[in-house]
Order: C-alpha cells, then structure tokens, then sequence
C-alpha cells in the first residue's frame, strides 16, 4: 500500500471532519492569536477511528507504511490547566489526556491512552516532577503538537497485537500488547464550543527515525467528540 493509498482508507474521515471544522464560529483570542485556553476546559467523548500500520524502514527513514489493524473505539478526551508540582510545571497551553471510555472492555486492540504530559518520581528523584513528552501550541481554535520523547511507565501507548505472527493455522487469538507512539508523531485538532475533532499522524514516509527510535508499528487516530 503505497502512501497515497494510505491516506485514502485511513486518514479520510479525519479529512472530512477536519475540513468540516474550517471556517468555525470566532473565539476569544489574546495577542498573536493565541486563544483563552479556559474556554476550552472540558470532557469531550465520543468515537475514534484507529489504524495500526506496519513500518518498512530503510536505513534510518521510513519507507513505507501498510495497514495491520482497523478499529473503531470509544474515548474520553479532558482538557485543563496545564499539569504542576512544587518541582515543575507542564509547558503547555493545556493540558490533554485521551483515553478509552471507561464503561468500555479495557485493553482491546485498538485503544489508546495520550496524555501531554505527566507526573513522574525517579530513586534518584523521589521528589514527583513534570515529564512532558508533547509539545502543544494552541492558536485561536487550533490545537497542535508533536512528541518528542516518550514518557516512562507507558503513559502514551496503544494496544494491539503482534505483528507478523500468522496465527492462521493454530486459530490462536493473541492477547493485546502495547506498543509506544512513535518520536515525531504529530496532533491537529480544531476546539468548537460543543466538540472536539483531532488527528494524530505518524511522521511522513522518507521522514528519518534514528535506529534506536524505529519501532514495529505506527498509528493515526481520527477522533470525533463532543462536549459534555
């Protein structure tokens, strides 16, 4: 499957929600545009389309990427003020944490937990400090970021199982494993006073991924949800 082909079966529902988005109802914007995050502070819940991709690398890019799995999940997105402790603080305009609806069966293939940051203790730092492994940037209506590294204790993962084990034959069913996001995976959202659209996107195909962060699989996640 070639990248065009990709976007095409995976990315056009995001498309068309994103594109759906243009042309919003105007909010309160500060100087540069940047939007009054408070307005935004909420529950959001509703459903994601979830496309786990197999990654062909060559040397230290990516190749290409070919559909593993395809589900469609319940979430639960929070938007608050961004996460601190007496150590640090979340160097976001938000805070963001998407999850699996609770009332759902837990640890299905296809879920997916996204948090912008999160506390964390070490033994040579007992003291909990902010890790921030998303970096969000929130204009007017728009909120967008990319990860950069990821955060200890899989606080950002998805489910899914193996990939290239053929179980064909033994007619097996293997339990969800969980596997990280990918560095350079990036979220576009667009903020509605009742609902939220987002996308996470895995990097381009030829974009370079040094050997130590090359994984297995990739993900893109379209999301619909509403404002509770």
């Amino acid at each position: 499957m070639d990248r065009r082909e990709y976007l095409l079966t995976t990315g056009s529902i995001a498309i068309g929600l994103l594109s759906g988005c243009l042309g919003a109802d105007s909010t309160q914007a500060g100087p540069g545009g940047q939007s009054d995050a408070t307005q935004w502070y909420g529950e959001y819940t509703g459903t994601a389309q979830v496309t786990t991709l197999n990654i062909s690398y060559s040397g230290e890019q990516v190749n290409t990427y070919s559909q593993y799995g395809s589900y469609q999940t319940s979430v639960v997105a929070t938007i608050a003020e961004p996460g601190t402790t007496e150590v640090n603080k979340e160097n976001n305009p938000v805070h963001l944490a998407v999850g699996p609806d609770p009332n759902s069966v837990q640890g299905a293939a296809g879920e997916f937990h996204l948090i912008s940051a999160g506390r964390i203790s070490t033994e040579d730092h007992p003291e909990l400090s902010v890790l921030q492994p998303w970096n969000l940037q929130l204009q007017e209506n728009a909120l967008t970021g990319v990860i950069n590294h990821e955060l200890p204790s899989g606080h950002n993962f998805f489910y899914e199982k193996s990939p290239g084990v053929d179980t064909t034959v033994t007619e097996v069913d293997l339990p969800p494993v969980t596997w990280e996001y990918m560095a350079g995976t990036t979220l576009t959202a667009q903020l509605n006073q009742g609902s939220l659209q987002m996308e996470v996107t895995p990097p381009a195909e030829g974009a370079a991924i040094g050997l130590d962060d090359q994984k297995a699989l990739a993900i893109h996640i379209a999301c619909e949800l509403s404002r509770q």
